[in-house]
Order: structure tokens, then C-alpha cells, then sequence
């Protein structure tokens, strides 16, 4: 599919595309080596730690924060919002942090950024995502999206002893936050044109509606993935509890 056809794609069509091609394996692989934002973010064995998660859960707050801390680590990758980057860390053996945020939270977010993306694709979307990683959810670093923007720092720490890493530990202060503020907003200027869009820009922002208010006067179907999301994001949160009860 050219990239320019792709583009005038109805949003919530180029959405699913998105979804089909990247869940299968072998569409994965050749999708992200068509796609040029892609091929540059896959796990490759020069790939120095892996660093995804569904949309809109901290993955570039993540990303930058860990550059900062870590500056010569030039192979920062993922941000494909693929579950094929993960497991493909974890076949090479590449350290990897995986970002897990409440359904509601993740998916009202995620509608907002793109109005176009129905609920209902977006909540298959979640599940799609992270029920592929449910049999390695064990064997990735998990960090919950609280943590992730609260102590960033305590996620890497963590990395570290599970893959014997040695990365240097982010610890927020004022002046870091502001950096990692900035980069996170002129990469927001550069994909739009000059300006930072509100629903876009990856940090928080006032001017979003609530998830109480975006995931109200759901349909039954929608209930009843909503559902079937929680219990797969309780999932993942069972991992990080069971490793901090044994620490």
C-alpha cells in the first residue's frame, strides 16, 4: 500500500489496516520495513533496549526520559505500538520495558488524539495488543503507566536487574522534567506543522475530556470489551505486584 493512499484512509479504516497488518507476524516484519517511521524504531539485534507499549501510555515520556538519563545510548527503540517489537526483543534477548496503562485511561486518550478512531476499534485495538504479550508477560520488564511518569527511574532500576543491564537511573528534577517536557513538545511541533496540538502532544494536558466522560453510554459490545480489557491490563498488573511482593 503506498504511503500517500494509505494516508487518505478514513481514520478509523487506516486504524484497523494498521491493526491487521501489524498483528501478524509475517505482515509485521514487512510492513515495518515499508513503513520508514517503523523500520527505524524495530527491535534489531543493534537495538540496545526496547521501550513500547499501546498508545497513549507514557511510550514517549518513557523514551525521552530514558535518552536523558542515558545519552549515549543512541539505539533507543520501539514506539511502533506493536506487539511484534516486544516479542521480537524478547527472541534477541534485548532488554525491554513494557508500558501497560488502564483501558479507560489509554483508549479515551487515544480517540482524542485521532476523532476519527471509533471506541469500539480502539478498545480491539487494547486487546489485540497486549493479549499477544499475555504468554511473555512474564519474561519483559512490565511497568504501569502510574509508575512509569511517577518514578520512570525505579522502572529502569528495574530493567536493569532483571537483564543484568547497567543504564543510568533517571531521577527527576526540575530541570531534567522541563527538558524532557520540551523534547517530547517540539517533536510535537514537527509532526504538526509548528504547532503542539493538545489532544497530541504526549504529556498531560487540561484541555482533554476525562475518560469518565468519553467512555460514557457505552453499547453492550463496547461494555463487554471494556471488560475483557480490564481483565487483561489486571493481567499484566498481577506481574509487577508479584515481583515487588518478592523483592
Amino acid at each position: 500500500m503506498k504511503r500517500k493512499g494509505y494516508k487518505r484512509l478514513p481514520p478509523d479504516l487506516r486504524y484497523r489496516t494498521n491493526r491487521l497488518l501489524l498483528r501478524n507476524t509475517i505482515l509485521a516484519d514487512g510492513y515495518m520495513l515499508i513503513r520508514s517511521s517503523l523500520r527505524t524504531s524495530r527491535a534489531t539485534k543493534s537495538s540496545e533496549i526496547v521501550i513500547d507499549g499501546f498508545p497513549r501510555s507514557a511510550c514517549t515520556y518513557a523514551a525521552v526520559a530514558f535518552s536523558e538519563a542515558n545519552p549515549l545510548i543512541k539505539r533507543v527503540d520501539g514506539h511502533t505500538h506493536s506487539a511484534r517489537t516486544i516479542a521480537r526483543a524478547v527472541q534477541l534477548g534485548i532488554p525491554c520495558i513494557l508500558l501497560v496503562r488502564d483501558p479507560c485511561e489509554a483508549v479515551a486518550s487515544l480517540v482524542q488524539l485521532s476523532s476519527g478512531i471509533r471506541l469500539e476499534s480502539a478498545l480491539k485495538g487494547y486487546l489485540e495488543f497486549y493479549g499477544a504479550l499475555l504468554p511473555i508477560r512474564n519474561i519483559v520488564e512490565v511497568a504501569p503507566f502510574d509508575v512509569a511518569v511517577a518514578d520512570f527511574g525505579s522502572v529502569i532500576r528495574a530493567c536493569n536487574e532483571r537483564y543484568g543491564s547497567d543504564f543510568s537511573v533517571y531521577t527527576p528534577d526540575s530541570d531534567r522534567e522541563s527538558r524532557v517536557r520540551r523534547r517530547i513538545e517540539d517533536a510535537s511541533r514537527l509532526r504538526s506543522g509548528g504547532l503542539v496540538r493538545e489532544s497530541g502532544v504526549a504529556r498531560p494536558s487540561e484541555s482533554r475530556r476525562s475518560a469518565t466522560a468519553v467512555l460514557s453510554n457505552l453499547t453492550q459490545s463496547q461494555e463487554d470489551l471494556l471488560i475483557q480489557a480490564h481483565e487483561t491490563c489486571r493481567a499484566f498488573a498481577a506481574v509487577t505486584c508479584s515481583r515487588l511482593d518478592g523483592q
